[in-house]
């Protein structure tokens, strides 16, 4: 099959684990407004820094990533896309995932011991839904206040 249809394939798959588990979420009822239940953590919402600095080229665990600069609302707590409107892009980061093409690290802001997506959220829902343990970054670290 070609690798074109294999991406959009997993783009499919990735949408209906993502439905999937806000369904799952409502089923149980741990929250009443599904908006908060499985979106990630925005990191305007998070950020309460004294300054930054780069810290620069770091093999990030997928597990620390915890959210977005931006797009938090694109993707779910897993980085499964919840909008149609991102399989076109989606697609693309995961053909040449495929391909074994090599990517562009992605920018992270860490703050504590979270990070926070400031580009690269197709390629980070992309490395999730694959089953990456690790991904490529160029850090930026938030001193905390």
């Amino acid at each position: 099959m070609p690798v074109e249809r294999l991406a959009e394939q997993d783009f499919a798959r990735a949408r209906r684990r993502a439905l999937l588990g806000r369904i799952a979420i409502r089923l149980r009822g741990l929250l009443l407004e599904e908006s908060a239940a499985n979106r990630l953590a925005c990191f305007e919402e998070a950020q309460r820094a004294a300054g930054s600095f780069r810290r620069g080229f770091e093999t990030v665990g997928l597990e620390k990533v915890v959210g977005s600069v931006g797009r938090c609302r694109d993707f779910d707590l897993g980085f499964l896309p919840v909008c149609s409107c991102l399989g076109e892009r989606w697609t693309r980061v995961a053909r040449a995932f495929r391909e074994g093409r090599a990517l562009p690290p992605v920018a992270l802001y860490k703050v504590g011991e979270e990070y926070f997506v400031m580009d690269g959220n197709h390629r980070v829902s992309v490395a999730h839904y694959r089953g990456a343990v690790a991904v490529d970054a160029v850090v930026t670290e938030f001193i905390l206040q």
